[in-house]
Order: C-alpha cells, then sequence, then structure tokens
C-alpha cells in the first residue's frame, strides 16, 4: 500500500498558506517546488511554493519576507492576465 505525505503550498504573491495536498513518498518533488494554484487571498492563479515540513516553512516564510519572491510572483500574474 502506498504511504502518503500531506505538503502545504504558499502563496509567493501574498505569502498566505493554500490548500495542502497529498503525495506519495515515491513521487517527491525537490524542495521549493512550484506548482500554479488558485490563491483564495489574491483571487487569482499563482505559483505557490510546496513545503514538507515546518522547517521547510519557515526558510520560506523569511525569504519571502526578505522580498525573494516578488519578482517572480509579478511574473506569474502578468502572465496570467495576458
Amino acid at each position: 500500500m502506498a504511504k502518503y505525505e500531506m505538503h502545504d503550498f504558499y502563496c509567493i504573491n501574498c505569502g498566505r498558506k493554500g490548500l495542502p495536498c497529498q503525495r506519495k513518498m515515491g513521487r517527491m518533488h525537490g524542495e521549493f517546488h512550484r506548482k500554479k494554484l488558485w490563491c483564495c487571498t489574491c483571487k487569482t492563479e499563482v505559483n505557490h511554493v510546496e513545503v514538507r515540513n515546518q522547517e521547510e516553512a519557515g526558510v520560506f516564510m523569511e525569504a519571502f519576507n526578505n522580498g525573494e519572491y516578488k519578482l517572480e510572483a509579478e511574473e506569474s500574474l502578468c502572465a496570467v492576465r495576458s
């Protein structure tokens, strides 16, 4: 039987936690994998960063607060609007 692990997704535009997703243990993505998802806060489809645990969530929030995702978020939103 396949084992699953819950992963969280954080919006790179607003920094808020999105909906979690189950991943099979054998189908893990790399660290800080991006996925375009609907953000309930931004009300648009934007890239989200996948985090596997609380440690990665802390690293993401620190990078987000330092503005490391600002340009990527703007490019993601421009792609959706066009």
